[in-house]
């Protein structure tokens, strides 16, 4: 199953000079989105055939249905350099992806900014279907869900701390006979038990 993946080369706008996070710009007052707490790991069916990875170099730590494949890409010198590390499982019909990048970027963007932009750069060629606050073990981030096409749905979190944004991702499809609303309902406790896991290490 493809899972979608924001390229590092797209993202890089965010942080190039001036760099559309660099920048700044005219506000208007939206409504705001609801907002969701999670502060453990959910007991959400069995965890024993799941697997715990630990990233000494991304500083987290997350369940997967299996152990993950690896990708880095490295792109940039300098300011406009951009490291990206990939982590892709599949579970049944799911794919699972986290993906931390390392911006070098000197001027200090805050962390809302990032995930701002993030956000509307993962929405600009995708169909929104819901978008939520994350408050996850103390720390902000969103959660969107957007259908590409008319079967794939891919459920997406973006957290960021300093010049390191964590992009964690589930993607599945509607089956015959089955709505896009029924496809994530079904596939909502799988989903939760990867999401929910996450958690930052120092």
């Amino acid at each position: 199953m493809k899972i979608l993946i924001v390229s590092s080369i797209v993202i890089s706008i965010l942080f190039g000079a001036p760099g559309l996070l660099a920048q700044k710009k005219k506000t208007t007052k939206k409504p705001k989105p609801p907002i969701k707490v999670v502060t453990k790991t959910p007991v959400a069916g069995s965890v024993s055939e799941w697997k715990e990875f630990t990233s000494v170099d991304g500083k987290f730590k997350v369940l997967f249905p299996e152990t993950p494949i690896i990708n880095i890409e490295d792109e940039g010198t300098g300011e406009m350099r951009l490291k990206s590390t990939a982590h892709r499982a599949a579970g049944g019909l799911l794919g699972f992806a986290l993906i931390y990048t390392d911006s070098f970027y000197k001027v200090r963007i805050k962390d809302s900014e990032t995930i701002e932009e993030l956000t509307k750069l993962i929405l600009s060629k995708n169909k929104l279907m819901s978008r939520t606050k994350i408050i996850q073990n103390g720390i902000e981030g969103v959660e969107v869900v957007y259908l590409k096409g008319s079967s794939n749905i891919s459920q997406h979190r973006i957290f960021a701390m300093g010049n390191r944004y964590f992009e964690l991702i589930v993607s599945y499809q509607s089956t015959s006979g089955n709505s896009v609303s029924n496809a994530i309902e079904n596939n909502k406790m799988i989903a939760n038990k990867f999401f929910d896991s996450f958690v930052i290490t120092k």
